[in-house]
C-alpha cells in the first residue's frame, strides 16, 4: 500500500503576495491619510494638466508600441502620469497630466513633446508663451467639479493585457468606455507612479527566493524495496602488544569581536519579507585575537605482534523495489505564476514599471460601478491571469470613501493594510509600460469632445529649389498639421507640365490662381482656356496686362480665330492633318467621314488659290478659306461620291449640318477670316472664356482649334530646343479636349477619337522643348485620357471622393494604398504633390489666394457708344437749365472726328431750341423707338401713348427724374409735335385708322 503524502499548507502571506487573494476577498482596509506625514499637494508646482483636443495617428502603425515609448520616456524622469476623464453624459473631455515635485512644468513639456513626436498632428490646449496647459485656478476648478458631490468611487484592480497579441487592430481603446457611458455622467482618474530600477531588482530577488523554496516541493519521489541475505563467517586471530607514552601541553588565548546587521525591505510587503528565508540583509563583523602555546612530552613504545588467522564466509540473498513520483499542482501553478512575474519584471527593466490606480467617480448611484465593469472588460486579455482582478466600490456612508477621496485629491494611491497581518501596500496594480498603454490609451475613434483622425503618412523631406526659379505655393503639411516650411516648386519643371485635380470645393481653382499669380511675378506669360464658370476673368481680368476674350461681345472682347489659317513655316498638309485630328477628337465620326472632310479641305484650299505641294497661295498671300468656303464644297463632294443615296443622305446630315453650325449662331463671328493675331493670343497674358458656350462638343472644338494654333505658332517661332519656361497654358476642364476613349480597334467613333486624343497628348508632351508649359486642370480625372496624366511631370491632387479617380491618380503619383485612401479625406486647400524625381509624394497646405481687386468689368462698344450719346444729350440742355458744361470730358470726346462739330456747337452755345431738339431726336434714336411703339399698338392704347413712350425711353436711355432729363423729354415731345401730320402717319402708323393717329397726337 502506498504511503499517504500530506497536503502542502501554503502560508497565507504567500497566497496574498503571489495571487493577491486579499483583493478578491476584500481582506484589507484603507489606512487614513495622515496630514502630519503626507503633506498636501502643491497644485502650482507639482501638478500640470493639458486638455487633449485632437488625436492623430497613423493607420497600420502600432499605437501600443508608440505609447510605450511615450511612457518609457516619462519613466526615466521619475514623473507620475495623470489622466482625467470628465463626462457630463454627452461630451467627454480628456486631460493628460504630470505629477513631479517642483519640476512638473518641465516634465509636462516632455509628455507633450513625446506624444506629439510619436503622434504628429495631435493637438493640446497648450499656451506656448506661458509653457503651460491649464492654469492653477483651472486645475482647482476642475478638481472641485470632479470631487464635489461624489457619492461613490469604484476602483479596477488587475493586470491589463491585449485580447489578441497577434491582432494588428487595437480594439481596447477608451472610446468603448466613453460610448458605453453615454447619458451617464461620470469621471475617471488614472494615476501611474513610476517604480525605480532598484525596487524592481529587490522584488526580483524576493520572488526568486520564494521560487527557490517552493521548487523543491514541486514533486515527490517514492522508493519501496525489499532485500533478504544470509552470511556465515568463521576465523581465529591472536595478537600480543605493549605501548608506553608521556606528553605535556599548555595553551593561552585572548581576543575581541564586534558584529552589526541591517535588513532592507522591498515595496512588496515588509512583514512577509522577514518571514521567508533569503531576505535581503547586510552584515558586518570586526574582531582581533592573540594565542600562546607551549608543548613538551616523552614517548616510548615497544610492540610485539604475533598473529594467526583463518576465515570462511558464505552469503546468499534476494531483493526487489518499486519507485513512483507525485506532482503538487498547487505548487506548480504558483511557480508558473512566478515565472510570469519574472517575465514582467524583466520587461519592466527595459520599458519601465509602474504602480497604477484606476478610479471612477460619480455623483449618481451605480454610474461608477457601471463604468468600472465596462472598463474591466475592456482591459482584460490573454495574460491578465497573472494576478487576481477585482472591482471595489466605496459608498457614501463608508469612512473609506472619505479616506480614498483625500488620497485622490492629492493625486496619490490609497494605502491599505491586509487584515490580520502587518503587510501593507498601495491600492494599485504593478504594470509594465506596454501594459500601461492598454490601460491609458486614448480613443481610436472620434467622440463628442475629441476629434480622432486616422491618417496616412506622406513625405517630409522637401527638396529646396533654386530661389530664382522657385515659386512658393504654400506650406508643408502632414499628419493634419501645417509646418513652417515653404513648399516651393521649380518653375523650370513646369515645362514637363502640371496636372491638377480635385473635386468641387476642394480648392482646385485656388491652386491654379496661386500658381498663376506666382508665375506673373516671375514675368512668365500665360494663357487660360476656361470652358466653365468663367472665374479667371473676374480674378485676373482687371489687370491691364491681361487680355480677355470670349464668345459674347457683351462681356468681353470677341474671340476671333480662323481654323484654316496657319503660320508661314508650317506646311499646309501638316495643318490639314492637325485640323482633321482636332475634328476627329471633338466630333463623333464614322467610316468615310474623316476622308470626306479631308478631301473637302484640300479642295477648299485649292479653290482659294493654294498650291498644296508648295504650300503657297498663288493668288493672294495669306488668303485663307473659312467654314463658309468649306460648306460650299462639302455637299457637292458627297453628292459626287459613289455611295448610295441613303449613305449620301447620312453623310450630308452628319457632316454638312455640323459645318453649317460653324457659320451661324454663336460661332459665326468667332470663326472669321479677320482673326486676332497669334502673338497677342500666345505671347501675352490671355484669358479665353468659353463658359457661355452651351454645347460640350462646341467647347471641345474651340479648345482644340486654339490648341492647334498654339502648337503651330510655337513650332514656327522656335529658336532652339530645350528652352527655359517662356509661357504656360492652363486648360481647365481638360477632359473636353483630352477625353477618355475606348482603345478597341473598331470602326466606331471612339477609335478615331482615341487616336486624335493621343495625338494631342503627344503634342503637349513634345511642346516642352519650345519652353511651353501646360497646366491641365480637371475635377474628374476618370474622364481624362490616361496619357494626359501620365505625361505630366508634376501632379497635384486635392480631395477626391471617387475611389476610381483616386486609384487612377494615386498610382500615377506613386502612392501606396493607405495614401490613396487618404486622398478622400484631405481638407479643403490641402493636396498631395508629386514630381517624377521625388522619392515620395508630399502634402501641401496651399496659400489662400485673395483677390483684392474689383471684378472684371467690360464695357462693350455698343454700351460705350450709348454712354457717349447720353452724355452729349445732357450737355445739349445743360446751359438751358443754368448748369455748367463738363468741358474737360467734352474735350476728350472731341478727339473723335464724328463728334467734333456737335461738341464745338455745344461749347459755343450756338444751337437753337429746334436744332437741339432735332439733335436729341437723332442721338436718342427716337425713330426706332416709335417703330417699337407702332408694333405694340394694343399695349399703347391700353397704357396711353405718352405713358408708353416715356416707359420705352426710360428703359432704353434713362428715367426722367432730373432737371436735365425732363428738359430732354419736353424738347423731344415738341419736336414730335412739329413733325408734319401726314409724314407722321406714313412713317409711324401705316395701316392704322386715322382716329388712332389723332389719339397719339392729342395725347
Amino acid at each position: 500500500m502506498l504511503p499517504i503524502v500530506p497536503k502542502l499548507n501554503i502560508d497565507n502571506y504567500l497566497s496574498n503576495l503571489v495571487n493577491k487573494t486579499y483583493l478578491v476577498n476584500n481582506d484589507y482596509k484603507i489606512i487614513e491619510r495622515s496630514a502630519d506625514i503626507l503633506k498636501k499637494v502643491n497644485l502650482s508646482t507639482t501638478i500640470r494638466l493639458i486638455h487633449l483636443t485632437k488625436f492623430v495617428y497613423e493607420k497600420d502603425i502600432s499605437i501600443i508600441d508608440k505609447f510605450t515609448s511615450v511612457y518609457s520616456s516619462l519613466h526615466s524622469l521619475e514623473a507620475s502620469v495623470i489622466i482625467k476623464l470628465i463626462s457630463d453624459g454627452k461630451k467627454c473631455d480628456i486631460y493628460y497630466g504630470i505629477k513631479k515635485e517642483d519640476h512638473a512644468a518641465k516634465s509636462l513639456k516632455v509628455l507633450k513633446g513625446a506624444i506629439e513626436g510619436n503622434f504628429p498632428g495631435t493637438i493640446f490646449n497648450y499656451n506656448e508663451k506661458e509653457h503651460q496647459g491649464l492654469t492653477t485656478d483651472e486645475i482647482e476648478i476642475l478638481q472641485h467639479n470632479q470631487f464635489d458631490k461624489v457619492t461613490e468611487i469604484s476602483t479596477v484592480l488587475g493586470v491589463p493585457s491585449l485580447k489578441d497579441s497577434e491582432d494588428e487592430n487595437f480594439i481596447q481603446g477608451i472610446e468603448n468606455l466613453i460610448k458605453g457611458m453615454q447619458g451617464k455622467p461620470f469621471s475617471a482618474l488614472f494615476i501611474a507612479d513610476p517604480i525605480s530600477s532598484k525596487e524592481n531588482e529587490v522584488a526580483k530577488v524576493f520572488f526568486e527566493n520564494i521560487y527557490t523554496e517552493l521548487s523543491c516541493l514541486k514533486e515527490q519521489t517514492f522508493n519501496i524495496g525489499k532485500n533478504e541475505s544470509d552470511a556465515f563467517t568463521e576465523g581465529i586471530t591472536e595478537t600480543i602488544g605493549e605501548t608506553i607514552g608521556l606528553s605535556t601541553s599548555e595553551s593561552e588565548s585572548t581576543g575581541t569581536n564586534k558584529s552589526s546587521n541591517r535588513t532592507e525591505n522591498p515595496w512588496i510587503g515588509k512583514s512577509l519579507w522577514n518571514k521567508l528565508k533569503g531576505y535581503d540583509s547586510i552584515s558586518k563583523n570586526d574582531g582581533s585575537s592573540e594565542t600562546k602555546s607551549t608543548t613538551s612530552g616523552t614517548n616510548q613504545s615497544s610492540n610485539l605482534n604475533i598473529a594467526d588467522s583463518f576465515s570462511k564466509t558464505k552469503t546468499t540473498g534476494m531483493s526487489s523495489s518499486i519507485q513512483y513520483t507525485r506532482e503538487n499542482k498547487t505548487i506548480i501553478n504558483i511557480l508558473e505564476n512566478l515565472d510570469l512575474k519574472f517575465e514582467r519584471l524583466n520587461k519592466g527593466e527595459n520599458v519601465g514599471l509602474w504602480n497604477v490606480g484606476i478610479y471612477f467617480l460619480s455623483s449618481e448611484s451605480q454610474n461608477s460601478i457601471v463604468a468600472a465593469n465596462i472598463y474591466n472588460g475592456i482591459i482584460k486579455g490573454e495574460n491578465s491571469r497573472v494576478e487576481k482582478s477585482a472591482i471595489k466600490t466605496f459608498l457614501k456612508n463608508e469612512n473609506a470613501l472619505h479616506f480614498v477621496s483625500e488620497y485622490l485629491k492629492n493625486y496619490e494611491l490609497p494605502y491599505i493594510q491586509i487584515n490580520n497581518s502587518e503587510f501593507g501596500n498601495s491600492l494599485g496594480t504593478i504594470v509594465t509600460s506596454d501594459e500601461l498603454t492598454v490601460q491609458l490609451c486614448p480613443p481610436q475613434k472620434s467622440i463628442i469632445g475629441l476629434d480622432v483622425v486616422e491618417v496616412a503618412a506622406f513625405g517630409n523631406n522637401l527638396k529646396n529649389s533654386n530661389s530664382e526659379s522657385a515659386i512658393t505655393i504654400g506650406k508643408l503639411y502632414n499628419y493634419e498639421k501645417e509646418y513652417d516650411v515653404d513648399f516651393d516648386l521649380d518653375i523650370e519643371k513646369l515645362t514637363g507640365h502640371l496636372f491638377v485635380t480635385g473635386s468641387t470645393g476642394s480648392g482646385k481653382s485656388n491652386v491654379t490662381y496661386q500658381i498663376l499669380n506666382e508665375l506673373i511675378k516671375k514675368d512668365i506669360k500665360f494663357m487660360v482656356i476656361e470652358p466653365a464658370k468663367g472665374e479667371y476673368k473676374d480674378v485676373f481680368g482687371h489687370r491691364k496686362d491681361v487680355n480677355v476674350f470670349s464668345t459674347n461681345s457683351n462681356y468681353s472682347k470677341l474671340l476671333k480665330i480662323n481654323p484654316f489659317s496657319f503660320p508661314p513655316k508650317i506646311h499646309i498638309y501638316e495643318h490639314i492633318d492637325r485640323f482633321i485630328e482636332i475634328l476627329n477628337a471633338c466630333w463623333s465620326m464614322e467610316a468615310a467621314m474623316p476622308a470626306f472632310l479631308k478631301e473637302a479641305l484640300i479642295l477648299t484650299y485649292q479653290k482659294k488659290g493654294w498650291d498644296l505641294d508648295a504650300s503657297k497661295n498663288l493668288v493672294q498671300e495669306n488668303c485663307f478659306p473659312d467654314f463658309n468656303d468649306l460648306l460650299d464644297i462639302l455637299p457637292k463632294l458627297i453628292e459626287a461620291s459613289g455611295y448610295g443615296q441613303e449613305m449620301k443622305n447620312n453623310y450630308t446630315g452628319a457632316l454638312v449640318t455640323r459645318v453649317k453650325s460653324m457659320t451661324n449662331g454663336l460661332l459665326r463671328p468667332v470663326f472669321c477670316s479677320v482673326e486676332i493675331a497669334s502673338k497677342k493670343l500666345f505671347d501675352e497674358n490671355t484669358i479665353i472664356d468659353l463658359s457661355r458656350v452651351a454645347s460640350s462638343e462646341t467647347k471641345s472644338l474651340l479648345m482644340g482649334i486654339v490648341f492647334m494654333k498654339l502648337q503651330e505658332y510655337r513650332m514656327s517661332e522656335s529658336t532652339g530646343f530645350n528652352c527655359p519656361l517662356k509661357h504656360v497654358a492652363i486648360i481647365e476642364e481638360a477632359h473636353n479636349l483630352l477625353k477618355k476613349t475606348s482603345s478597341e480597334q473598331t470602326q466606331g467613333s471612339s477609335n478615331l477619337q482615341g487616336k486624335s486624343v493621343e495625338m494631342i497628348s503627344n503634342a503637349i508632351a513634345e511642346m516642352r522643348t519650345y519652353g511651353q508649359g501646360f497646366i491641365l486642370a480637371d475635377q474628374a480625372p476618370g474622364l481624362l485620357d490616361p496619357s494626359a496624366i501620365r505625361n505630366t511631370n508634376t501632379k497635384i491632387c486635392l480631395r477626391l471622393p471617387s475611389q476610381e479617380d483616386r486609384e487612377l491618380v494615386g498610382k500615377a503619383m506613386n502612392l501606396n494604398e493607405l495614401q490613396i485612401n487618404e486622398l478622400a479625406k484631405l481638407k479643403t486647400g490641402v493636396g498631395a504633390v508629386y514630381q517624377n524625381d521625388w522619392q515620395e509624394a508630399m502634402l501641401c497646405k496651399f496659400s489662400y489666394f485673395e483677390n483684392k481687386e474689383n471684378n472684371f468689368k467690360y464695357l462693350s462698344h455698343d454700351k460705350n457708344l450709348n454712354n457717349v450719346k447720353v452724355f452729349i444729350s445732357k450737355q445739349l440742355v445743360t446751359k438751358r437749365i443754368g448748369k455748367e458744361l463738363e468741358v474737360e470730358k467734352l474735350d476728350k470726346l472731341s478727339k473723335n472726328s464724328n463728334l467734333k462739330a456737335i461738341i464745338f456747337a455745344i461749347k459755343q452755345n450756338s444751337l437753337s431750341e429746334n436744332e437741339i431738339a432735332k439733335q436729341l431726336y437723332e442721338l436718342l434714336e427716337i425713330e426706332m423707338l416709335l417703330n417699337i411703339i407702332n408694333s405694340n399698338i394694343d399695349i399703347c392704347i391700353q397704357e396711353k401713348w405718352l405713358g408708353f413712350f416715356i416707359k420705352i425711353m426710360s428703359k432704353k436711355w434713362f428715367p426722367f427724374d432730373t432737371t436735365e432729363t425732363l428738359e430732354i423729354k419736353n424738347l423731344i415731345l415738341k419736336h414730335l409735335a412739329n413733325i408734319d401730320r401726314a409724314t407722321f402717319a406714313n412713317v409711324y402708323v401705316l395701316n392704322r385708322k386715322k382716329s388712332q393717329i389723332d389719339v397719339f397726337l392729342i395725347n
